[in-house]
C-alpha cells in the first residue's frame, strides 16, 4: 500500500523512524539468505553500528530490489557483499557484486522507468523494469543519492547514502 501512495498519489509526508542499522540490515540478511545460498551466492554483510531514519517498510523494498538485482547479475557462485558504515551527515551502505556488470553509458539510464540493460534475462528473470525508478523515488524522499558505478565483466556497486535526522524536524 505504501508503494501504491507513493507512485499513484506521489506521497512524499511517510513518518520516519530511528532503527538500529544492525537490526535493520540483520533482517534484510535473514530474508535474503535462503535464496542466496539456493542459488550458491556467497552473500556477505559487514554493517557499522548506526542509526538510519527512514521509512522501513520503503527502505526494505530497496534493499531488497537491489539485491535481487545482484543475485540476477551474478548467477550461479557469485558473490554479493552489503556494507554499512555512518557518514558525516547520516548513514551509508555498499551493495556490491561480482556479475555481468553494465556498460558506463547504460548507467545514466537505469533508473528510467521500464529500462532493461538486459531485457532477455529480465523476461528469463521476471521484472518489468520498474525497480530501480521506484527505489530511486523512495531514496529521494529519504533525501538521499542512488549511485551506481559498474564495468562489463567485472560487477556492479550500488551505493545508497541516506542522510540523517534533520536537527529542526520533529518526530
Amino acid at each position: 500500500m505504501k508503494l501504491l501512495d507513493l507512485i499513484v498519489l506521489k506521497k512524499q509526508d511517510f513518518k520516519m523512524y530511528r532503527i538500529s542499522a544492525e537490526i535493520f540490515f540483520r533482517r534484510i540478511e535473514a530474508m535474503v539468505d535462503l535464496l542466496m545460498k539456493e542459488n550458491n551466492v556467497q552473500f556477505i554483510t559487514e554493517i557499522e553500528p548506526g542509526e538510519l531514519y527512514i521509512e522501513p517498510d520503503l527502505m526494505k523494498t530497496v534493499c531488497l530490489n537491489l539485491l535481487d538485482n545482484a543475485r540476477k547479475a551474478v548467477g550461479e557462485n557469485g558473490k554479493i557483499s552489503l556494507k554499512g558504515n555512518v557518514t558525516e551527515t547520516g548513514y551509508q551502505f555498499v551493495i556490491e557484486d561480482n556479475g555481468c556488470g553494465m556498460a558506463t553509458d547504460e548507467l545514466g539510464k537505469i533508473k528510467e522507468a521500464f529500462y532493461m540493460v538486459d531485457k532477455s534475462r529480465s523476461r528469463s528473470t521476471g521484472g518489468a523494469g520498474l525497480g530501480l525508478a521506484l527505489c530511486d523515488q523512495i531514496i529521494k524522499m529519504h533525501h538521499g543519492t542512488l549511485r551506481f558505478e559498474s564495468a562489463i565483466g567485472k560487477g556492479t556497486q550500488v551505493t545508497v547514502i541516506i542522510e540523517g535526522e534533520k536537527k529542526n524536524e520533529e518526530l
